[in-house]
């Protein structure tokens, strides 16, 4: 995503080498001002998302033979004031799981099926104010788990296969006046890697282990200064 609000993909192949060129998605929106990519348990698909600065939100398939689906839609009864995206993959082939934060900084979750999307909904327990989100899936079928970065701090919860929500709490030990926030699973079933960013462009890291203790938050080795963005996946 560049400065203009333009998109550019690629792709990273097993054997190192990259797609030739950074191409726009055919028919992704103008004025783009969040982005999210998730891959969806089939092998060689991804799914994307992405909020406008109208407020928008738009989604949209790369399939494994390179082609994209044809239009960018949006999402039925997705929100039309969204500011920033997550995206996630949940264990389940062909199905995703996404959250939305809108201008007023309220939360909108959806899973998108093989036959379709469930209802945007707040997530029960969640205050509004969002000004960042993160989402992951957690290595158990059907289940994700979030953190989301409001003006009463930040909060995380576990979206169960059920779909039942844990109450939103802080995790121990937070570095303060986080401005941003990133996840991914690390293999381990339910087991989830964060990354934190200050408001200060300092980096924190902690693992969530499956038994919901957190590991101490520190700062990596070696991350630069002055962080303003922030990104995790699993290897």
């Amino acid at each position: 995503l560049t400065r203009s609000g333009h998109v550019y993909h690629s792709i990273r192949y097993a054997d190192g080498l990259w797609q030739s060129g950074w191409h726009t998605p055919p028919g992704v929106p103008a004025d783009v001002v969040s982005i999210a990519a998730t891959s969806d348990g089939r092998a060689g698909q991804t799914q994307y998302l992405v909020a406008t600065r109208g407020g928008g939100a738009y989604h949209s398939f790369r399939y494994p033979q390179g082609s994209w689906q044809t239009t960018w839609e949006t999402p039925p009864g997705a929100p039309t004031n969204a500011v920033s995206v997550a995206a996630t993959n949940d264990g389940i082939p062909g199905q995703t799981q996404y959250l939305v934060a809108t201008k007023s900084g309220d939360v909108y979750h959806s899973l998108r099926r093989d036959d379709g999307w469930t209802l945007w909904s707040t997530p029960p327990g969640l205050t509004g104010g969002a000004v960042s989100i993160a989402a992951s899936s957690d290595g158990i079928a059907g289940e994700t788990q979030y953190l989301v970065v409001h003006g009463f701090g930040v909060r995380h919860s576990i979206r169960h296969a059920d779909g039942s929500w844990t109450s939103w709490t802080t995790p121990f030990g937070l570095p303060p006046s986080v401005a941003s926030v990133a996840v991914t699973g690390d293999g381990h079933a339910g087991e989830t890697q964060w990354l934190a960013a200050t408001s200060g462009g300092e980096v924190y890291h902690s693992i969530r282990r499956a038994n919901g203790a957190w590991e101490t938050w520190g700062r990596p080795p070696g991350v630069p200064a002055d962080v303003v963005s922030i990104a995790a996946a699993q290897g």
